[in-house]
């Protein structure tokens, strides 16, 4: 029986295999053709940091302490404009000046942090250096960790952030429903109706309240994190699209497979992990 492979990639080579052997045969080509320029463009990457070492006077152990100062700065900057009312937002003063003072602190730990790890991140950039000579997508994981390892800190805050938001959001929910007359069944996983005593709908209003106040404050902080880390995951997606296209793919796909295609579901629960302040 003929097993028919087609065309189905954009990488992918117009095949028509009849034997497995020949399958094998052209899978091992492909693999090795890739490895090759897995190696070539690694080497060549190489190459250029050398040649900006020696030629240029180029430290990449200053560029990675002057990269992680300059993040250290943009955030401290960025929170200073947050607790100052940025762009007329009528913002929770205490509130907002207590979450920058938290910020601004864990920036001060961060910078002590980078200055006693110089020694570290020295050899860390000599390793990476020469990476390159085992294959471009091995220096472009180097290089993604380095980037992880400076810019760790903005996830810690989007991490903090998100939490405080969803606790917010969860208790403003919450109370919601007690105002409805409704409560959440834990054990049958929905929402039943509730009889609730006068003093649980004073004590409930009066929480309803001063999480409501504190929601717009929390939610501009969460949102502000939230985008620096949409861009830094664009980023590592950006590198990791750079390693599967270098990688290659040295499969034979079947006729009739199918394609990566949209997720209409996949799409509305990110969108729902977004606004609950669930972490992504």
């Amino acid at each position: 029986m003929n097993c028919i492979f087609d065309y189905s990639r954009k990488n992918s080579f117009p095949l028509h295999v009849s034997t497995l052997e020949e399958a094998k045969t052209i899978i091992l080509g492909r693999a090795w053709k890739c490895i090759f320029i897995n190696w070539l463009v690694g080497s060549l990457g190489t190459g250029i940091l050398v040649f900006l070492y020696y030629e240029k006077g180029f430290r990449g152990t200053t560029f990675l302490q002057e990269s992680a100062e300059d993040v250290a700065s943009y955030l401290e900057s960025l929170t200073i404009s947050l607790m100052d009312n940025p762009v007329g937002l009528k913002l929770n003063g205490p509130l907002s000046n207590a979450l920058g003072a938290f910020f601004l602190y864990h920036i001060y730990l961060w910078r002590i942090y980078i200055i006693s790890l110089q020694s570290l991140m020295t050899s860390l950039w000599v390793f990476v250096h020469f990476l390159g000579l085992f294959g471009a997508s091995l220096l472009i994981a180097g290089l993604k960790d380095l980037l992880k390892f400076i810019t760790f800190h903005c996830y810690v805050f989007y991490v903090y952030a998100a939490r405080l938001y969803n606790i917010n959001m969860l208790t403003v929910n919450s109370l919601w429903r007690l105002f409805r007359g409704k409560k959440y069944n834990p054990i049958r996983q929905c929402v039943d109706s509730g009889h609730f005593e006068t003093d649980q709908i004073i004590v409930g209003m009066i929480v309803f309240m001063i999480a409501g106040f504190m929601l717009p404050t929390t939610a501009v902080y969460y949102f502000v994190f939230l985008t620096l880390r949409l861009l830094l995951k664009a980023v590592f997606l950006l590198l990791d699209q750079c390693q599967e296209f270098l990688r290659g793919h040295a499969q034979v796909p079947f006729k009739g497979a199918k394609s990566p295609s949209f997720d209409v579901t996949s799409a509305l629960n990110f969108l729902k992990k977004i606004v609950f302040g669930e972490i992504v």
